[in-house]
């Protein structure tokens, strides 16, 4: 699954999974990509499904609207992209079943979204967190490494 590693284009990848997000108007949407830190070695297929995912995620955090801010920065050796909204936010005691398959809190979830999401992550040699605080919203960062050997593994 992710054996097609190669070096992407992350600013690229984040301008497609914004416009495949369809996010609606009353959500303001922001990103930036650091210096140095426009490439990551990933699969850009699966990436971009996680992102998306997590946009959607963001978005319906924010069911009156909000700001969906991403960001991607990183060193030669690594690369990060992190999703932020400034919706409801996550109780503490549901982050650490976020990313077990089947826990949701949504009414019409499956809640296998982010236990896909991190599956799809860890295939690329990668880690996903997240950080939240109810009232304020919540962060998802995605770790990737951004050595162009990675790839050969």
């Amino acid at each position: 699954m992710g054996d097609q590693l190669v070096d992407t284009n992350l600013p690229d990848l984040i301008k497609e999974a914004i416009l495949n997000a369809k996010i609606p108007s009353n959500v303001d949407v922001s990103y930036t990509v650091q210096e140095g830190s426009s490439r990551a070695t990933a699969n850009p297929i699966l990436l971009r499904r996680v992102l998306v995912n997590l946009m959607l995620n963001a978005v319906q955090a924010m069911p009156s609207g909000g700001r969906l801010t991403i960001v991607a920065n990183g060193t030669q050796d690594s690369a990060a992209i992190s999703v932020q909204d400034n919706g409801r936010g996550i109780p503490a005691e549901n982050l650490d079943r976020l990313f077990n398959p089947f826990f949701t809190t949504k009414a019409q979830g499956q809640g296998l979204g982010l236990a896909v999401c991190k599956r799809l992550v860890e295939a690329q040699g990668g880690e996903i967190t997240v950080r939240s605080e109810v009232g304020k919203g919540s962060t998802f960062t995605i770790n990737l490494r951004a050595d162009k050997a990675a790839g050969a593994n």
